[in-house]
């Protein structure tokens, strides 16, 4: 089994025991988190941890999270990431350890500069989370319309079955159909994906996107998916903190021997089987 440390349990990382931490690892996500956040009121304290990180040892997964999400569909084979990315947001993170303070650590960015900045991650972080709340808000806003568009036939054929979608009971139902449901969230991150890309065309490239999907962030999508027809149901909204930590669960994959450490309730709530609190993985023995 592994066991894969969300942000908050990196800002504990030094109560993880020796004997603990070959089976664990993080990802470059979890450090771009800490680096993104850092200013002048918490640079001691994302200092230190990102110290305490780097001396822990711990093995990491270089990915980031626009690559996992392209490599879950084959339509993007043909694509190739660059690296330059993880060894400039090293060199940050290296920058920070070694500045006594924020304005030691901080220069205003200048032409000329290399592209993968301080500013380029803070900017990264914030882009990821809108993004997918963006996408999420106008597929929850789209199902929503329909209920209460009185111009349009409100039925819904599905496997044999109709699902009413004027009433809240009716969407309720069509909701909890699992291959709809998870549908919804394919094209959300189809969607995603094509827009990070700038790829032309509309809805004949999405659907090309969507079928395209192999399976490899299952975890991700199930979970990803009942938090969103849970706030659906609720005539709830994306909440920012909700989507950046959901991102986590990509680096699941579709690892059923990988346990996201978290003490965050809603892991308990939308992926149970795949979440130990920090507590009971210190206690776990091998």
């Amino acid at each position: 089994m592994k066991y894969y440390l969300d942000t908050n349990v990196l800002y504990n990382i030094r109560k993880i025991k020796d004997r603990l931490k070959d089976q664990c690892f993080y990802s470059v996500f979890g450090l771009q988190e800490i680096v993104a956040g850092v200013n002048d009121k918490d640079f001691g304290r994302r200092k230190a941890t990102l110290k305490n990180i780097i001396d822990s040892g711990i093995h990491f997964d270089r990915a980031f999270v626009q690559e996992i999400l392209f490599n879950s569909f084959d339509f993007f084979k043909a694509y190739s990431f660059s690296y330059y990315r993880f060894d400039h947001l090293f060199s940050i993170v290296f920058d920070i350890i070694d500045s006594k303070s924020y304005h030691d650590f901080y220069t205003p960015i200048s032409e000329g500069k290399k592209s993968y900045d301080f500013t380029y991650f803070v900017e990264e972080d914030s882009f990821l989370t809108a993004n997918f709340s963006r996408s999420s808000a106008k597929g929850i806003a789209t199902l929503k319309a329909l209920m209460v568009d009185k111009t349009i036939d409100h039925r819904v054929h599905f496997n044999g079955e109709i699902f009413d979608l004027s009433t809240k009971a009716g969407l309720v139902k069509f909701l909890q159909h699992y291959q709809i449901n998870i549908g919804f969230t394919k094209i959300a991150l189809a969607s995603e994906a094509k827009e990070r890309l700038g790829i032309e065309g509309s809805d004949d490239v999405i659907e090309q996107i969507f079928t395209s999907y192999n399976g490899s962030i299952d975890i991700y999508l199930k979970g990803f998916s009942e938090y969103l027809k849970c706030q659906t149901i609720n005539d709830g909204a994306p909440i920012k903190n909700d989507m950046q930590d959901l991102i986590h669960v990509y680096y699941l994959q579709n690892d059923m021997n990988i346990k996201l450490i978290s003490d965050d309730r809603m892991f308990r709530k939308y992926i149970p089987d795949h979440v130990i609190s920090l507590e009971e993985f210190l206690s776990v023995s091998f």
